[in-house]
Formats: structure tokens, C-alpha cells, sequence
């Protein structure tokens, strides 16, 4: 789980916004649902997606939820190039924290 966990948070860091929200903590390994829907209220659409793709990939599912929904083709039309690129990257090789 390390090297997942490890991976994930180099994934995060690629939006500084998310990665600095305290939404994912590494040290304790943890996801704080209550950040997580409230940052849902201010993020812009962009980053709303990307917190959408790294809750799924957090939680190795897809919600059903529109908090935990993400949709790939919904997000590609908004989302800046490079986070695309996150996306890319994670389909190329998937893991699971």
C-alpha cells in the first residue's frame, strides 16, 4: 500500500490546490469527507472534477453520488491540459491507495 499511497500524493501534488485542501492526509492516510463536499461548494469546475477522479481513485470506486461522481468525458471537456495529463498517466499504469 506504500507505494500506492506514494504515488497518489505525487498525483495530488499536480494540483497544488487539491494537495494543499487537507482533503488527503498521507501521514495519517486518511480522506475527510466533510473538506471533501465542502471544497465541492468553492472549487472551480476544473478542480472539482480532478477532487471528483482522486476521491474515486481513492476510494477504488466510482460513487454513485454527483459528490463522488466522475465523469472522464464530462471532465475532459473542462480540465486544464496537464491535468488531463494526471488522468493519462494513472489509465497507463492504475493503482489503488
Amino acid at each position: 500500500m506504500g507505494d500506492s499511497l506514494d504515488r497518489f500524493f505525487v498525483l495530488l501534488e499536480r494540483v497544488p490546490r487539491l494537495a494543499d485542501s487537507g482533503i488527503w492526509s498521507k501521514t495519517a492516510g486518511s480522506f475527510d469527507c466533510d473538506l471533501y463536499e465542502n471544497a465541492l461548494g468553492y472549487l472551480s469546475s476544473g478542480e472539482a472534477h480532478m477532487a471528483r477522479f482522486f476521491a474515486a481513485l481513492w476510494q477504488g470506486q466510482n460513487g454513485s453520488s454527483s459528490y463522488y461522481l466522475f465523469d472522464v468525458v464530462e471532465a475532459a471537456a473542462v480540465i486544464d491540459p496537464e491535468w488531463r495529463e494526471i488522468i493519462r498517466d494513472w489509465l497507463a499504469d492504475p493503482f489503488w491507495p
